[in-house]
């Protein structure tokens, strides 16, 4: 392919013109032969183009023959994380960061291209490669720095949409110039500054802002231009010409990158973690290799280190700080070469240990959903909580239990919308009461009933209702809301106990949603004593909660009013224990305690004024997000067990189906929870994202909270600092934010389609993920 070079002068701030010098094909900028030059990410050592060690000019070795992989299936360790399978989320590096737009590892360069965000879907020219339109009359990519001495540029293969094509350069929201000779409809190559002074170390964006749009053919929409790749690289650097147009990450399943080059994959460290690979490239000089790992505010760490030939050499390493976001990061060389460094089967690995056994299946499940329920204020989950619940305390002995369980939704028809389709609000759309579940999805009670299970929904919750498609699988439903008297838990439990008493033991699904901690916030005076002593002659009035939040908005309460608040709140938290008392009571007194799997969490939790608001449907904070979950089925699970890795409650329906036996829908995005309550072995961390309407997402990955706004409006908290995220820790943590930006990026690229039970996680991805966007692209 004939490779065409634009020079360009731009417009600096200061009125100063800057000159794109450009070399013909094969040549080599003076600057370049021989110069030094450092990649944006990670300090990867300086690659250099020309001759000497692992150059394009020396001679290949006779490769030896591959000794195969090494036997690592017997050795008591068990793969978490396999580079090739995540090669999306690796970030390549040759004379810089090579950005290959319109290929789906890009995704994570446009935050997933979500709702539109500049970018068309990916393009295929003639000879199969892929590009990127702009969606209108800007692109925008988003990329990572950790190092920003010197001077950089950012080199880019387009074509505009028409010739004569004319656009304006920002950097970090700064114009930093404009191209005043046209861009023609030819693919060509730009050259345009990156000045110091605009460069962070971080994140950084830049913005392609062009003269106008076209239409064309086999493009829906206007555009401006086409993009095929983007280099962000020090000034006067040169890619070797067989690497000019980029190169694959992936070759027969082995990771690779050029002589010169680097690999960067952000991860989070599991614990007893060990890298392990087998690296080798075919020059006949010894190269030296390294394996690094950068962490936040650390000296990079180097875990490995030494020469490599034409012989693969094996590496089996330990990594340390577990829980920790660092650069996985791999090179080779530093003079710039187009000999491709092979690492294959490199892989994180953990200490293996037989899960443990599965028990007898449960003839019975009951789900007790507690409404409202907020983590902090629920003591099995947060000790020092004021409200008392002894019965949630007894029962969570006998429980495996989710520290860190996220829901989908920040109120009731997202979060109870996602529990019954097993499926993230971009596929179910309920987000708001206009609207019921798609038929065409299947739902929470639909395995059950096929299979004969008798099945029952009670729901005092006014939204879970059969015309929005909550009923669909279940044999009876009621709500209390729309039937006569109260929705109370003392209303509702009557009901329960005669639908259970009703039973002549064959199997039974039971989904309760009780509603007492969601407004109006109205418990019994005996319990209310409990935490609000004296007379209260303030503004509360208990049954006008809900209008009473409403009516404040961000105005809050304070002093003796938030205190009655949540003493009424705290009361009913307590009052709702009573009756999950009762039904505990019933189930041993009945025989059927030990049968039965019950289920405890809740379809969201409740803001006090922590950011500016009370009640929920605000935001996607960890105060309305975070919320209990508990499986309790000794005979099958075991009991008393904690843990620490990320879930959502789409993973409900997967999970009780696997325990009883059946098979989840085919439509559910959720997978089964059974292997990772049974495991006895470290694993890589997972992601829990949560909903605000179409216009927030938020994302739990470990300690790190994340909230995407849109656009650049971003925020990164840390949760070991505090539950309640307070302070934006972006700037001081910026691989921790990049992974997070890597990690959203897929979810928000594929959210309506990602399955986990086949693709794994967004931050942990399987072959079969990859395979698919390899082909799909954006």
């Amino acid at each position: 392919m004939v490779r065409r070079s634009l020079t360009v002068l731009l417009c600096l701030a200061a009125s100063v013109t800057w000159g794109c010098s450009s070399s013909g094909e094969g040549e080599t900028s003076p600057e370049a032969n021989g110069g030094s030059a450092q990649t944006p990410g990670g300090g990867n050592p300086t690659p250099q183009t020309g001759s000497g060690a692992g150059s394009g000019a020396e001679p290949e070795a006779e490769p030896e023959p591959d000794p195969g992989p090494v036997d690592w299936s017997d050795d008591g360790f068990e793969r978490v994380f396999e580079l090739a399978h995540n090669r999306q989320l690796i970030h390549r590096y040759d004379t810089g960061l090579f950005i290959d737009v319109g290929h789906a590892s890009a995704l994570k360069y446009v935050i997933g291209r979500w709702q539109g965000a500049d970018w068309m879907g990916a393009a295929s020219g003639p000879d199969g490669s892929q590009f990127a339109w702009t969606d209108g009359i800007r692109g925008i990519l988003r990329f990572p720095m950790t190092d920003t001495s010197g001077e950089w540029e950012l080199v880019a293969r387009l074509r505009g949409s028409s010739n004569d094509q004319r656009m304006d350069f920002f950097l970090n929201g700064e114009q930093v110039g404009s191209t005043r000779s046209g861009i023609s409809s030819e693919w060509q190559e730009l050259t345009l500054p990156l000045p110091a002074a605009n460069l962070v170390e971080g994140e950084n964006h830049v913005r392609f802002h062009f003269a106008r749009t076209e239409s064309v053919a086999g493009v829906t929409g206007r555009t401006a231009a086409a993009f095929d790749w983007v280099r962000i690289q020090p000034v006067g650097s040169q890619a070797p010409e067989a690497l000019a147009n980029g190169w694959d990450v992936v070759d027969e399943g082995r990771v690779q990158h050029p002589v010169g080059g680097g690999l960067h994959t952000y991860i989070t460290i599991p614990d007893q973690a060990h890298f392990r690979a087998r690296v080798s490239y075919p020059g006949a000089e010894p190269l030296d290799a390294s394996v690094l790992l950068v962490r936040d505010g650390q000296e990079a760490e180097t875990l490995w280190s030494g020469e490599i030939g034409s012989t693969m050499t094996p590496i089996d390493v330990p990594v340390g700080n577990p829980g920790e976001v660092a650069i996985l990061d791999l090179r080779a060389g530093e003079a710039v070469s187009e000999q491709m460094v092979t690492w294959a089967d490199a892989h994180i690995a953990t200490p293996s240990a037989e899960a443990s056994p599965l028990g007898e299946r449960p003839k019975h499940i009951v789900v007790w959903l507690v409404d409202t329920l907020r983590v902090d204020r629920f003591q099995p989950y947060t000790p020092e909580a004021r409200a008392e619940t002894p019965n949630f305390d007894a029962f969570a002995e006998q429980c495996v239990n989710f520290r860190r369980a996220t829901v989908q939704g920040n109120s009731s028809l997202p979060g109870s919308g996602s529990i019954f389709t097993m499926a993230y609000p971009a596929v179910h759309g309920l987000y708001s009461g206009d609207r019921r579940l798609p038929r065409d999805v299947h739902k929470l009670g639909e395995p059950f009933g096929d299979a004969g299970w008798r099945t029952a929904l009670y729901s005092s919750n006014g939204y879970i209702t059969e015309s929005r498609g909550f009923a669909e699988g279940f044999d009876v439903y009621h709500n209390l809301i729309h039937e006569p008297g109260r929705a109370d838990s003392e209303y509702l439990w009557p009901q329960l106990q005669e639908w259970l008493a009703a039973g002549t033991g064959e199997d039974s699904l039971l989904y309760v949603n009780t509603i007492d901690p969601h407004v109006p916030y109205d418990p019994p005076a005996d319990i209310l004593s409990r935490y609000y002593s004296g007379t209260y002659s303030g503004r509360i009035n208990p049954r006008g909660t809900g209008e009473l939040l409403d009516q404040i908005g961000d105005s809050g309460l304070s002093g003796n009013d938030l205190e009655y608040l949540l003493a009424l709140y705290d009361g009913e938290v307590t009052y709702n224990d009573g009756y999950f008392g009762e039904l505990v009571t019933w189930l041993e007194t009945n025989n059927q305690l030990d049968d039965t799997l019950v289920v405890i969490t809740s379809d969201h939790g409740e803001q006090f004024f922590e950011h500016g608001r009370g009640g929920h449907g605000s935001g996607v904070w960890e105060t309305v997000v975070h919320v209990p979950l508990m499986f309790c089925h000794p005979r099958s699970l075991g009991a008393g067990r904690w843990i620490d890795t990320e879930v959502e409650l789409i993973d409900i329906g997967p999970t009780i189906a696997d325990l009883a036996g059946l098979s989840a829908p085919d439509t559910a995005q959720g997978t089964s929870l059974v292997p990772l309550m049974m495991a006895n072995s470290p694993t890589m961390n997972r992601p829990g994202f949560s909903y605000h309407m179409n216009d927030i997402r938020g994302m739990r990955v470990g300690r790190w909270k994340y909230i995407y706004r849109g656009g650049d409006s971003s925020e990164l908290y840390d949760l070991d600092e505090s539950h309640i995220e307070q302070n934006d820790r972006a700037a001081e943590h910026p691989i921790a934010h990049r992974f997070m930006r890597d990690v959203i990026s897929f979810h928000l690229a594929l959210a309506d389609q990602w399955k986990k039970g086949s693709w794994g996680f967004p931050n942990n991805q399987t072959e079969e993920a990859a395979t698919f966007l390899d082909q799909r692209g954006w």
